[in-house]
Order: structure tokens, then sequence, then C-alpha cells
């Protein structure tokens, strides 16, 4: 089952959408107009599901002048558990993304692919990573591993230069171009010129 197909199983599509916003690294407070421009879902639904997890205790409430702000709930007995279970089920993408972005001037394109990207991921799988920049193994390294251990799985980056990934991507069936013609995540700028 994929990650988020996990998701999915887990929570509501609304609760989801909740949750991914404010399990954001940093803990955002956010207000109700905020979560349904960031979402796109319906401030009804939201607003009721905003509710049942303040009430549940997973969410906290305050109100600043006419707006109210939601935030996580640091104290709650889950609280540790719920932000691992959706980095783990929900977050992929934003937790490689977020490891990616202090390198970001020197990628000129990442995406996920493989088992991550076609849903057909296990608890056990790793996360395929490619990497096209101006950018060393080395430098990815560290901001990877701890992607990694944040993920509960191993993050593998493929690394190329962009001429020799554009090279590869026109040698018909090579391993690029299967790759780069295949489901994927995109996560660091849009590939527009790379195909």
């Amino acid at each position: 089952m994929s990650a988020l197909g996990l998701a999915g199983a887990l929570f509501s599509r609304t609760r989801l959408a909740v949750l991914r916003e404010l399990c954001r690294p940093g803990s955002p407070e956010l207000h109700l107009r905020e979560i349904e421009r960031r979402t796109g879902l319906d401030s009804r639904g939201l607003l009721r599901e905003l509710h049942q997890l303040r009430e549940a205790g997973i969410l906290t409430s305050r109100r600043v002048g006419r707006q109210v702000m939601y935030a996580m709930n640091p104290d709650c007995a889950i609280y540790p558990e719920l932000n691992m279970l959706l980095a783990k089920t929900a977050g992929l993408a934003d937790v490689v993304r977020d490891a990616l972005i202090p390198l970001a001037q020197q990628i000129e394109l990442a995406y996920i692919y493989g088992s991550s990207a076609t849903g057909e991921a296990s608890a056990e799988s790793d996360v395929d990573l490619m990497v096209v920049g101006q950018v060393s193994l080395r430098d990815l390294a560290t901001p990877l591993r701890r992607a990694g251990e944040l993920l509960g799985r191993e993050v593998n980056a493929t690394l190329y230069a962009p001429g020799a990934y554009q090279r590869e991507l026109r040698v018909q069936d090579s391993f690029v171009a299967r790759v780069h013609s295949g489901p994927r995540f995109n996560l660091l700028r849009e590939d527009r010129d790379a195909g």
C-alpha cells in the first residue's frame, strides 16, 4: 500500500489536509481562511474538522482580534507519534523537499521516483530521489540522512550534472529517460526544459 493510501485509510481528506498544514516544521499557527486557502477546502467542513480536533485535544485555539488561530497541541498525548505518522504517510515529499531547500540554489531539478511515486511503496521501501544540479553527494548526505530518520525510510539519491542529465534523456530507454517519463513527485523546480 502506498504512503498516500495509508494516509487516506487513516484520515478523512479534510482531516488529512488540516493536519498536514498544522504539522509542518515550526508548528505554524493558522486561522481558518489561511487553512482554507492552503487546502482549497470549503470553510464549513474545515470549521467542523477544526472543532473536532480541538475537542479531542489534538489542536489548540486562541482568539486574536476577530480571528481564531489554530495550532497543534504539543501537550497532546499522541503529538510526537502523530507528527511521525504524518511524516511517514502524508508528508514524505514535504520532508524530502525541506531537506533540500538549503541546497536549492545548486539544484536545477529534484524529484521522487520509483515505488514512492507509483503508489507501490511498503513501509520498508526506500525513497528514490533524482537530483540534477551542481551539488555533491557529500552535500546531500547529511540532509537526506536526517530526512530518512524522520521518515523511518532511507532516502537514496541519484545525482546528475545538468548536461549529463540532458544527454541521458536523449538516449532511448536509458535509466534517466525511463525515470523521467515515469510517475514522480517534483520537489524543486518544474522541469520546464528537461524534456
